[in-house]
């Protein structure tokens, strides 16, 4: 998170006009980042540690449309398409939450949450068989 919100700085500082043009959504995001720990802090009395595959998808967009917009300066279909997976990873982190009823790491997705509280069992996806 710090190294996001380090990132996202840099940005302001290089292209303030730019990120000023996208502050509602990314105010969004920022509002749903704080609601995804309350909601768990609140349901679970701990944060979230979903590993969700949606919130990894965000971390490449954010990877692409940071390194993007600070090198030229561009917001333009990768930064918007990095502001709308931000908006879906952080509306199925927090679908995870509501809908898991204990706590559990490592939960892929709103169905796969869906899957722990019907109690049917769900493979993880492993690069390396330990």
């Amino acid at each position: 998170m710090i190294f996001w919100l380090s990132a996202g700085f840099t940005a302001y500082f290089i292209w303030p006009g730019v990120i000023r043009n996208h502050q509602v959504v990314i105010y969004v995001l920022l509002g749903m980042e704080v609601l995804c720990y309350i909601v768990s802090i609140t349901k679970f009395g701990r944060e979230t540690c979903t590993h969700a595959y949606l919130s990894k998808f965000w971390g490449l967009t954010l990877l692409v449309a940071f390194t993007d917009l600070i090198v030229n300066g561009n917001a333009g279909f990768l930064f918007n398409l990095c502001l709308i997976a931000g908006i879906i990873s952080h509306l199925d982190r927090i679908l995870i939450t509501l809908i898991l009823l204990h706590w559990q790491h490592d939960v892929p997705s709103a169905y796969h949450a869906y899957l722990v509280r019907k109690g049917k069992p769900f493979k993880k996806f492993a690069l390396f068989n330990r």
